[in-house]
């Protein structure tokens, strides 16, 4: 008798087994949504020598969403940020297909954003029309990449704000404080007590 009451305990047992044991087979069968994690904004990321770069775009004045005629010749700015990962200043030469380019000093162990309104990476040409994509050179003292980046309009409303004005074409770059014409030094927002040329 005790044997008979505890068959259906075993049976029991032994679905809940089986059943654990097949749903634990569909991740084996379906992946992870975790293991194929996308950037959720489309800029570029990348490492040259100590600096992480991350986000990189070019957000462009003639386009779409301005509702001018898309042009790869309208002004641009740069977008994204940096990160410095060394404990010395860096500085990094972005440079593009149109010939501009911009200098980039990031201080040690600090992050600089790129098109915000305290540090403007200003082009005088983006190097293709919004919706394309065009390559910059990031140099950092013997390392250096060619990456392909974006470039945006103001279709989407957070790029909004970066779209270059026309004014953007007397200076190639407008950056925070005094620079010579095509280099612009920033101005670090993660450590304000950092030393930054200005």
């Amino acid at each position: 008798m005790p044997r008979i009451a505890r068959a259906p305990q075993s049976l029991a047992l032994a679905a809940a087994i089986a059943s654990c044991v097949g749903l634990a087979g569909c991740s084996v069968m379906n992946p992870q949504e975790t293991q194929s994690i996308t950037a959720a904004v489309p800029g570029v990321q990348s490492t040259v020598g100590p600096l992480e770069v991350n986000d990189l775009a070019i957000v462009s004045a003639g386009g779409a969403g301005t509702g001018s005629t898309p042009s790869a010749d309208a002004p641009g700015r740069f977008t994204g940020s940096f990160y410095n990962t060394s404990s010395s200043p860096v500085t990094a030469t972005l440079s593009t297909q149109s010939s501009n380019s911009v200098d980039v000093t990031v201080p040690p162990n600090a992050q600089v954003l790129l098109g915000d309104d305290r540090s403007v990476s200003d082009l005088t040409s983006s190097g293709a029309v919004p919706g394309a994509m065009t390559t910059v050179k990031i140099q950092s003292g013997s390392s250096s990449q060619d990456v392909l980046v974006p470039v945006l309009d103001g279709t989407l409303a957070q790029y909004r704000q970066y779209v270059p004005t026309p004014s953007a074409t007397a200076s190639p770059v407008k950056p925070t404080g005094s620079a010579s014409p095509g280099t612009a030094t920033l101005t670090p927002t993660a450590t304000p007590s950092a030393s930054a040329t200005r």
